[in-house]
């Protein structure tokens, strides 16, 4: 018999985001201005992830399939994810006085990557909210209307 655990979202993240900064610790990958992002940038399967909770609109889905890109009812798509992640990147770089991963002290790598993994931590959850928001309840009101044809 297996035991089961329940953890929150915040709970699960912080295991996360402990073992990322752990792994970047003991791994032999040296990182340099061109890969200190690389382990915790925003990936569109992350983004694809969230759209595939809601109800986005099929034709949506059916122009684009269930993409990487922030959904906006008023266009196909709006945002990728490595625009997220350089939005991400510069705000990180913006608290260490700095605009160029060239100038980012590598004494501050793991603080980066740890304030990188919090903003988009912060970022993802608040996404979602918005879709639960727009998307949600959505659904709910789109059942109890008849089909149209």
């Amino acid at each position: 018999m297996s035991d089961q655990i329940t953890l929150t979202k915040e709970d699960l993240s912080k295991i996360i985001s402990d073992a990322v900064a752990k792994a970047l610790t003991t791994d032999d990958r040296v990182l340099d201005s061109r890969t200190v992002f690389q382990l915790v940038s925003v990936k569109s399967s992350e983004i694809r992830a969230l759209n595939e909770k809601y109800p986005i609109s099929s034709r949506y889905n059916r122009l684009y399939g269930p993409s990487g890109w922030t959904y906006n009812a008023r266009s196909a798509h709006s945002v990728y994810a490595g625009r997220i992640h350089n939005s991400i990147r510069y705000l990180v770089l913006a608290l260490h006085g700095v605009s160029l991963n060239t100038k980012l002290n590598p004494k501050d790598y793991q603080a980066a990557i740890s304030e990188y993994q919090q903003i988009k931590d912060l970022f993802l959850k608040l996404y979602e909210e918005r879709l639960d928001r727009d998307l949600g309840h959505a659904e709910e009101e789109a059942s109890d209307e008849p089909a149209r044809h």
